[in-house]
Parts: C-alpha cells; structure tokens; sequence
C-alpha cells in the first residue's frame, strides 16, 4: 500500500481521493479552506470555500459524469437524491421543445442529477469523513513542496508537502486537485523542477447569475432550451436541488456597454424581456448577484519532450486542464481524470517516470479531444455575439458552420435536437458524431434553412437600451 497526498477537497480531489483510497491507496487530502464541514446542503451554501471562485456560480453534472458516479461512488448518488438533488433528463429539455417529439427508450442514458456546487461539496465531506482509509485536513494551505532523492537523473521527485510553520508531510504520491488558482507552477519552482509547459488564454467570456429559491416548492416550466444563445448574450437556466434555479447571463469579456447587467435592476429587465424565460427570476434570490470574468482555458504539460518536469507529481481536474464552464463539463472532466490517474497508478505505480509518462498521454488521449471541442464552440459562440453586438450577419465557415447549423436545428428536428444533446452530455465527440451516415448531410440540410424559428428576446438596440436606463 503507498501513502497519497491529495490537495484539495473539492470535486475532482474528492473524486481522486476516494477512488484511490477504493485501490488500497492510504490517502491524506489536505485543503486550504477552513472548517468545520456545515451541517447540511442549505448551511454549506455559507461555507466560506474561497480557494473556489465559481463556488455560488452555476454548476452542473453532465449525464456522462453522472454515470460514472452511478457506477463509482453510488452512496454519494443516494445521498445527493436523499438531500434534494433533482433528476433531469437533458435530452427531454431539448427534444420536448420539439413539435410533435416523443421520448424513446433509450433515453435514459442522457439522465443526471442536478445541484447547487456547495451541495456537491457537502456530499463529498460526508463520503470523504466515511472511508477509513482517508484523512482530511482543513485549513491546512500547501506553502511548498518536498523534493526528495532524484528517481531520474536531473528530475525534480516530489517527496511530499510543506505547510505553514514548517510542518511536513511525505508520501509516495502528490496530487494537485486544487482547481484553476492551483500554485503549483511556483511550487515547483521552488524545488528546481523545470515549468510545465502551459497553453492559456482568457475564455472571452463574462458571466452573471444568481440562484433563486421557489416560492411555491415548483420549480419554473423549461419553455427553452437549458443554454439558449440570443445574439449578443447567451442564457443558463439551470434546475438545483432543494427547490432552487440558477440564472446566468453571460456575454462578451470585452463588451463594455453590456457590464450595467451586473445591476440587479439591469439583470433583471434583460430577463423580463425574454418571454420564455423571464418566469425563472420569480423566486426569491438566495443571494447577490455573483459576477465572473477573466476564466482562462489552460492545459498544462507535466511532460517535456518525453520527460517529467517532475516525478512523484500528478495534477488532476482544473489544476492541469481547465474549460470555461459555459459547458459546465468541469465536473465531468474531472471525474474521467480521476479515474485515469486510479488506473495509471495501478499500472505503474512502482515507477515514477512511467506514471508520469503514462498519465500525461491518457490524459491527451481521453479529455484532450474535450477540452478542444470545448475551446472550439467556445470561440464559436464569441464570434456569433461580437457579429451580433456590431450588427452584422453571422456566417461561420467550416466545422464552425456545421456546429452552428446543428445548433439551429435542434429546435425543430428530434434527431437534431438528440444529437445535440449527446454532445452536450459528452457521450459523444463531434468527430465521432459527424462521422455516422447521413447525420452531417441532415444537419446542414435542416439547420441552414432560412425560416427557422428564433429564441424571442431583446435585438441588440433593445438590449442597449434597457442596460442604457441604468445610468439615467
């Protein structure tokens, strides 16, 4: 059995933690937050979680995570339903929209459970409190790393963990699980290990929401689709747990003349003046409205020209490969990469340099064609507002323009709308998709037609002006 230091307890290093805990791994997960550990979903919605920023944003488990909680961590499902979490079927959003669409058998393959992210936070103390194999501490921030004897001539060989006052901690294994704002960079600078190679640049995208609580203990009707693009702004409706929504705008980084829907009063009369979804702001706010900008995508390399920056090292979720969440594929990611690191570990945990190796290419292999498909409708969707925001017709060339195709057509077409929903859930890749007979020719065919229906909201004259009333 080898000892494994996990930092961070979020869900990526819960997920870690307890999958390797589950291979006979001894696991000590130490984060920087604070406790003690709230004492339910509705008190964890104060839990001050600093180390993460998206912590009251939108949060979302896509139906291909959800089964690989189903088949790894089915008590944490329970609980989850047990404390209000909401099943949702993300096909039906998409296909009930549809004129004269009807469910199929196997749908239930698009089925997740759906809540607020200090909800999933809490579930994950209680699972992580239950296994004997694994130690939490809390409010214990890494300040540097142990380096210990070289494993590989010139490599750096994490040894284990240093925190504040001097305190050590060793280990066979460290994994950074401390999401976007993860140090490690620095932390192994500070031991002479050589810099990862990173490829980051900013998302594009800034984001406004806040959560609502029912008055009626219903939750509001989906008269549109959960992500509904509307020129220059794009809507999240998202169903929580517990009688609660989520509300999110979001927009251009760089669109100045729309920063006023920061307002409440601004947030607000956008909302109203979009029919189909200006009943989800009739509920109670929980909280402020809660901004977010700045969110990079970022994947860093651990392996250089075929050689560790470091062994003894494996960096997980957001901490080695982070999306913008406008996909809310964060959590799904995050438990595909756990399981990756369980298996590699398994397979070559005898050897340093080989995990190293061996976790960098699974982690290409399996979410390296996410994160680029994520990248991809990413900037797809920034062109689509900046054309929009300067008044101009929007004609992608391409891959763009059949994804953008697709997008139209899952509005009026049941295949369309399923295929669609398949990408959305990362059951399926695009290449993988687009590769099946006929699917490609259907979704140019149907989604370039001229007449269309489109989401009602405000044009962007409309849009300006009712930002515009903010300053009068």
């Amino acid at each position: 059995m080898s000892k494994v230091i996990v930092i961070g307890a979020g869900f990526s290093g819960s997920c870690a933690a307890l999958m390797l805990a589950a291979a006979g791994h001894e696991v000590v997960v130490v984060d920087r937050d604070a406790g003690p550990v709230p004492a339910g979903p509705d008190e964890a919605w104060e839990w001050d979680r600093r180390s993460i920023r998206q912590y009251r944003m939108a949060h979302g488990l896509l139906p291909l995570g959800h089964q690989r909680m189903v088949e790894h961590f089915p008590r944490v499902v329970d609980r989850l339903r047990e404390h209000g979490g909401l099943e949702i079927n993300l096909a039906h959003s998409l296909v009930d929209l549809v004129p004269g669409s009807g469910h199929r058998a196997d749908d239930d393959r698009f089925v997740t459970v759906t809540a607020r992210r200090p909800t999933f936070d809490w579930i994950w103390a209680a699972a992580l409190a239950d296994e004997p194999a694994i130690s939490v501490c809390r409010g214990a921030p890494v300040e540097g790393l142990l380096r210990g004897s070289d494993v590989v001539p010139g490599v750096a060989h994490v040894a284990g963990v240093r925190f504040a006052g001097g305190t050590e901690l060793r280990a066979d294994l460290v994994v950074d699980a401390s999401g976007r704002g993860s140090p490690i960079v620095d932390l192994l600078a500070g031991i002479g290990a050589r810099r990862p190679l990173e490829n980051e640049r900013d998302s594009g995208f800034a984001y406004t929401g806040r959560y609502y609580r029912s008055r009626t203990g219903e939750l509001p009707e989906m008269r549109a689709p959960l992500i509904t693009p509307m020129g220059s702004i794009s809507l999240l409706t998202l169903p929580a747990d517990r009688g609660t929504w989520a509300v999110t705008v979001y927009t251009r980084a760089d669109d100045r003349a729309l920063r006023a829907i920061r307002q409440p009063e601004v947030f607000d009369r956008v909302l109203q003046s979009c029919p189909l979804h200006r009943h989800w702001i009739d509920g109670v706010p929980i909280r402020p409205i809660a901004s977010m900008s700045g969110v990079s995508n970022r994947i860093r390399r651990f392996v250089v020209d075929g050689v560790p920056v470091a062994t003894g090292l494996a960096a997980i979720g957001d901490a080695q490969m982070c999306t913008d969440p406008s996909l809310g594929r964060g959590m799904t990611m995050a438990l595909l990469h756990s399981e990756l690191l369980r298996d590699v570990v398994r397979n070559h945990g005898d050897d340093p340099a080989d995990l190293a190796v061996a976790f960098d290419e699974a982690t290409q292999r399996s979410l390296g064609p996410w994160y680029e498909a994520t990248v991809t409708n990413g900037q797809l969707r920034l062109a689509e507002m900046g054309a929009a925001a300067r008044g101009e017709r929007f004609e992608p060339e391409g891959p763009a323009a059949v994804a953008y195709a697709h997008a139209r057509a899952k509005a009026v077409d049941e295949d369309a709308a399923r295929w669609f929903a398949e990408l959305l859930s990362c059951l399926t890749t695009p290449d993988e998709l687009f590769s099946r007979p006929g699917v490609l020719a259907r979704v140019i065919e149907i989604g370039t037609r001229p007449d269309l229906p489109q989401v009602p909201g405000p044009d962007r004259r409309h849009l300006l002006d009712l930002v515009a009333r903010a300053a009068a």
